[in-house]
């Protein structure tokens, strides 16, 4: 599949993940047994979790990658990649 098709698609199923947990919250309270919605949520989260095993290590990373121009500095596109890499991990 190509990348932002597979993106998108990540993207669609998401939003259709979300869009279950918060039909599962509560709209009134009333005292019933079983699993509450907030369980409910908790339980798919945790399996969302489970499911994810990227772990991004900027020192893992090509060296050249991170190498400095002449004057000692980092290329701007270096510096993007860090920041990337920081977001996705959040």
């Amino acid at each position: 599949m190509h990348e932002n098709a597979n993106l998108a698609f990540l993207r669609q199923e998401t939003a259709g993940v979300i869009g279950t947990i918060l039909d599962l919250q509560p709209r009134s309270s009333g005292g019933s047994g079983g699993v509450s919605t907030d369980e409910t949520v908790q339980i798919m989260a945790e399996q969302i979790l489970q499911k994810i095993e990227i772990e991004l290590d900027i020192e893992e990373g090509r060296k050249e990658l991170f190498d400095l121009d002449h004057k000692g500095r980092e290329y701007s596109m270096t510096t993007v990649l860090k920041q990337e890499c920081e977001r996705f991990m959040k």
